[in-house]
């Protein structure tokens, strides 16, 4: 069993949810070494590392991911997200209209996902204004 997982549309094992990332960790660790350019798996261990904190490991394989295969969008997303939460908005920007011109060259990705990254990007982007308006002692 799989699950949606994330803000950009990448499947993991339930378990991982489960909070077993130690396991999931291991199994994608081992599907690696057998194909170690498969960039969906290097993807789903960089949301691994991302969704239990470790964000600078996730990033070095997100950026893995795009070195393999540069039009492959969801590590954008992310990167795109690190740069955000290091108050870099021009990086993130970069990052994000990178990954939004790589979804919409995928003309099979369903709609409603493409939908859901753009709201997803825009609820980032009102966040931000927000801690910039706050931080400015507003």
């Amino acid at each position: 069993m799989a699950v949606f997982c994330c803000a950009v549309g990448v499947y993991l094992p339930a378990r991982a949810v489960e909070s077993n990332i130690a396991e999931t960790e291991k199994e994608l660790k081992a599907a690696l070494k057998k194909d170690p350019k498969e960039i969906s798996d290097i993807t789903r261990l960089g949301v691994l590392y991302w969704d239990s904190g470790r964000r600078a490991l996730a990033i070095k394989w997100f950026r893995k991911a795009i070195k393999i295969n540069p039009d492959y969008a969801p590590p954008y997303f992310f990167i795109g997200e690190a740069y955000f939460f290091e108050r870099k908005p021009e990086k993130a920007a970069e990052n994000y209209e990178l990954f939004m011109k790589k979804m919409s060259d995928l003309p099979e990705m369903d709609g409603v996902i493409k939908k859901f990254y753009i709201s997803t990007l825009h609820k980032m982007g009102s966040r931000f204004s927000e801690s910039l308006y706050f931080d400015n002692g507003a």
